[in-house]
């Protein structure tokens, strides 16, 4: 084999390589580009030779002021080198990779005739490691935000269910109902933010069902525009799908994209947001597995964002305001994450942010249901409702009672299951059982009702909980219960999840209108 064979055949097989291979002779100039060096560049092999290296590889390494040229004229010499650190490259079409590179001298015995660099594309690493790092600081305030959560959700459950039941008894007085409106909208809104804090713990996980998010959008955008001088547009494609959601949680992130986007424009501009279907194939890049989903774009108008602040923008605390704590984008992040979905961002200063949001769409569509306001009823059956905070049990014996049932109360599983039995016993046993899922230092909700099902297999179980470290609260079905009821909770939310729970059952709840 000759001179000449012997280097077609080194080409060929360096063709064949995955990696960007690039052969230079000793001035740097190029005399061979491999595919997949073509496409990283983003420039044909046939008009890249001759040219110098730094013509077509330009970029520097991440956060040094070491160009690609001073790089490699430090990296020549008779040994081969590697790079330490990644370096940024941008092709000739714009295209940004995080690449790595291994240089090699081509010698014999007496001179260097060039040199063979390799590099490696890992850009989807260097995302994936991102991704890995911004989840973990999220999870190291996931513990204290669970517990505090929690506590704070029985504290609202006494108060938020008895400001909802005095509102029903108070219905002839208006002027004591409209107080306790008032009362009952600031009670919501903490218990929007105690929704923010679970978000951080493993309780957290969202509570899905199928369902439409136009309505939600457009409500959410208008809410947190209140009083502002920005206005909203809307392209929202008549046929969206429907989405697998937490629509609370779903609300929170758009308040605050609606939000981040407001205070971006401080002078007024328009927020333009927009919803349509998208397939997804493969998406690498996103980590999202192939299927249906429909995309959210919030675009403002405002004064951007540098790259330093884009790579920080989902990380817990950080914050470019004044005034704000820099939970905000990173609740949204997490949240969006639970819902097997992904948010992203671009921006550029002084020509507006866009957010780009994911979430998966549902395979199946649930009717809406409209039930009348609770009101007092006729004597039902009879209750079990365990729970180890006495303040939610007398509120929630309080509510139940008004709805017509007859409640008993047990703060452990020990009297909980004696009373089950006498029921049984009896011939009247309970028409439901209400179970707190984490009560300290006794039988979990879930391990209660195991026990209560071996008595009588036909029980039927709802479960509460203001916070929860496992999935029962979002897949309570797997786990044999057959409602939920998160605190804390109003009335009209323990009525309506009661009625679909016993609406199988021999005995249907009905209602005054």
């Amino acid at each position: 084999m000759n001179s000449t064979e012997i280097g077609l055949f080194f080409r060929a097989m360096i063709n064949q390589v995955r990696d960007g291979v690039i052969l230079v002779d000793r001035e740097w100039n190029i005399t061979h580009l491999n595919p997949v060096a073509e496409t990283l560049c983003g420039v044909p092999a046939g008009d890249a030779i001759g040219k110098p290296l730094t013509a077509v590889l330009n970029g520097v390494i991440d956060q040094t002021p070491l160009t690609v040229g001073e790089m490699l004229q430090k990296f020549s010499g008779s040994a081969k080198r590697n790079s330490q650190e990644p370096l940024q490259i941008v092709s000739q079409n714009g295209q940004e990779y995080a690449i790595q590179l291994s240089i090699t001298p081509v010698q014999n015995e007496e001179r260097i005739f060039g040199y063979s660099i390799m590099f490696y594309d890992i850009t989807l690493a260097q995302r994936l490691e991102e991704e890995m790092l911004k989840a973990d600081k999220l999870e190291s305030i996931g513990i204290l935000a669970g517990g505090i959560a929690h506590n704070y959700n029985n504290i609202l459950t006494g108060i938020l269910g008895n400001v909802s039941l005095a509102k029903l008894k108070t219905a002839a007085l208006p002027d004591v109902e409209s107080l306790l409106e008032e009362a009952e909208r600031a009670l919501i809104r903490s218990r929007e933010l105690t929704q923010q804090l679970l978000t951080f713990s493993g309780g957290g996980d969202p509570i899905k069902v199928a369902g439409s998010v136009v309505e939600l959008i457009q409500e959410s955008a208008m809410f947190a525009l209140q009083g502002s001088n920005v206005r909203c547009q809307f392209d929202i494609a008549s046929d969206l799908w429907d989405v697998l959601a937490d629509q609370g949680q779903i609300r929170q992130v758009l308040n605050n994209l609606v939000i981040n986007a407001d205070q971006a424009m401080p002078n007024g501009g328009e927020i333009r947001i927009s919803a349509t279907n998208v397939r997804i194939s493969d998406d690498a890049a996103r980590s999202l597995p192939p299927g249906d989903y429909i995309r959210i774009d919030v675009a403002d108008e405002g004064v951007g964002m540098s790259d330093e602040v884009l790579k920080k923008i989902f990380d817990p605390y950080f914050t470019t305001k004044q005034r704000g704590s820099g939970l905000g984008l990173a609740i949204c992040y997490s949240i969006i994450k639970k819902h097997g979905g992904h948010i992203e961002v671009s921006s550029e200063l002084n020509s507006g942010t866009t957010f780009r949001v994911y979430l998966p769409a549902a395979t199946i569509v649930v009717a809406k249901e409209e039930h009348p306001q609770p009101s007092p009823a006729h004597k039902k059956g009879k209750i079990l409702l365990v729970d180890d905070e006495r303040m939610v049990l007398e509120t929630a014996s309080e509510m139940l009672q008004f709805l017509g049932f007859q409640v008993f109360t047990a703060e452990d599983s020990q009297t909980a299951f004696s009373l089950f039995q006498q029921a049984c016993g009896s011939g009247e046993p309970f028409e439901l059982v209400v179970l707190d899922l984490t009560i300290p230092g006794d039988l979990s909700g879930e391990r209660i009702l195991t026990k209560l099902l071996e008595i009588d297999p036909n029980v039927k179980a709802l479960v509460s909980s203001g916070y929860s470290n496992n999935p029962i609260m979002a897949n309570y079905l797997n786990y044999g219960f057959h409602g939920v009821v998160a605190k804390p909770y109003r009335v009209q939310e323990l009525e309506s999840e009661i009625r679909r729970v016993l609406s199988d059952s021999t005995e249907v709840l009905k209602m005054k209108n």
